[in-house]
């Protein structure tokens, strides 16, 4: 009888080892899942969104076998560009795209990518971020905790305004204008005979609505989607400034990926920015169309009286920004 305890006593005890070692199996491999969040500051219907949810999220997960798992939060849910530059170097935010406002907390030298009428076209501008041009900027990032995944496209910025149609800078005269605190944007519209004021983009909006401002410049994807034209009349095709957005992931998370998951999530990068910039090619006539159809009065500008009345913000940070700029000469 004492036996047959034992050996049910026995039995017990192996099955509830069995029991517990697999609970800890279970829940060692589901807590081995890596969460990769990606901050984005913009809608969920811009270019930059659907690329890193329909094309980066879905590649990786693929490739992974779902083991990392992108949570991207959109709509500036995790902060704005400077929170997400400083999360990133944190390690609180795993990745995200930043633009210049935040790129400059990693290094100054960012603002070079504000000179006005720097970038010729679309493809020039690919071709020097691609190479040793956004190379050199990622590797500055690189001592102060993140790492470059690649460039996305924002656009060209284009001016618009709630007073009268721009062709010339003299058309500027007298307009406030809103730009992002930065100062070779300032320097910029100071050049064009404008009053450049500096205001925080999540009260762009409302200043402009209340007439703080009365015009603001931005890529046709922001104007579009920020509705932009419902308190602004025209829109002049200035594209004075072509804007990338990096891509960066934080050294802290990169660090705890293995080589496969880092190569991975690399490749899973450029497929995005081909994805994204495709995108935002389709989108940029259909986007006038759409802000036409809205009510908008659209107009071309002066490109040469433009060109030449910024010359002055080029002798101004010529020596400043010259490792940078003999890269686009």
């Amino acid at each position: 009888m004492e036996n047959t305890i034992n050996k049910s006593l026995k039995s017990f005890v192996w099955v509830l080892c069995a029991v517990i070692f697999a609970s800890l199996f279970f829940t060692s491999s589901a807590s081995a899942k890596i969460a990769f969040k990606i901050a984005n500051n913009q809608a969920a219907n811009h270019p930059f969104s659907i690329s890193l949810n329909e094309k980066f999220a879905k590649i990786v997960a693929e490739k992974t076998n779902g083991e990392i798992e992108v949570v991207v939060y959109d709509d500036g849910q995790l902060g704005s560009h400077r929170d997400v530059a400083e999360g990133l170097q944190l390690g609180t935010i795993d990745a995200g795209m930043v633009a210049v406002a935040g790129l400059r907390v990693f290094d100054e030298k960012s603002q070079v990518l504000y000179m006005p009428f720097m970038f010729e076209s679309r493809e020039k501008a690919f071709d020097l971020l691609d190479g040793e041009f956004g190379d050199y900027l990622f590797n500055l990032y690189e001592s102060k905790g993140v790492k470059g995944l690649g460039w996305m496209e924002s656009g060209y910025r284009h001016i618009t305004n709630s007073v009268r149609p721009i062709f010339k800078p003299e058309d500027l005269k007298g307009i406030k204008i809103r730009v992002p605190e930065i100062p070779i944007q300032i320097d910029t519209f100071k050049a064009l005979g404008t009053n450049p004021t500096p205001i925080a983009f999540g009260e762009l909006f409302t200043a402009l609505q209340q007439k703080t401002v009365d015009g603001q410049e931005n890529p046709l994807a922001i104007i579009a989607t920020y509705r932009f034209d419902e308190v602004q009349k025209f829109l002049s095709l200035s594209g004075h400034v072509w804007n990338p957005e990096a891509f960066i992931v934080s050294k802290a998370t990169w660090n705890k990926l293995n080589d496969e998951q880092k190569n991975i999530i690399q490749g899973a990068a450029r497929e995005a920015v081909v994805y994204e910039r495709d995108l935002m090619g389709k989108a940029q006539e259909e986007m006038i169309d759409e802000l036409i159809s809205r009510g908008m009065e659209v107009n071309e500008i002066d490109f040469d009286a433009f060109k030449e009345a910024t010359g002055v913000v080029y002798e101004k940070y010529s020596e400043e920004y010259g490792d940078l700029l003999k890269f686009v000469e």
